[in-house]
């Protein structure tokens, strides 16, 4: 199974330090105040992983 590009933009701004965390993803912030979250997923699975880190932090989530 081919692994999916995914860009998960969140409200608010993100250190590099969390990449990590976020299993590798990379972190750009944008002028407009939002973090994008950019990496591949390998399944649904693993995009829920992330997105539950998202909910925990209790980070506004933009968009997917």
């Amino acid at each position: 199974m081919a692994q999916e590009q995914y860009h998960i933009r969140i409200k608010g701004h993100l250190g590099q330090q969390w990449s990590d965390w976020f299993g590798g993803f990379t972190i750009t912030n944008t002028e407009n105040g939002e973090a994008v979250l950019s990496d591949r997923v390998a399944d649904q699975a693993a995009l829920d992983e992330i997105l539950i880190k998202v909910h925990d932090l209790e980070l506004p989530l933009i968009a997917v």
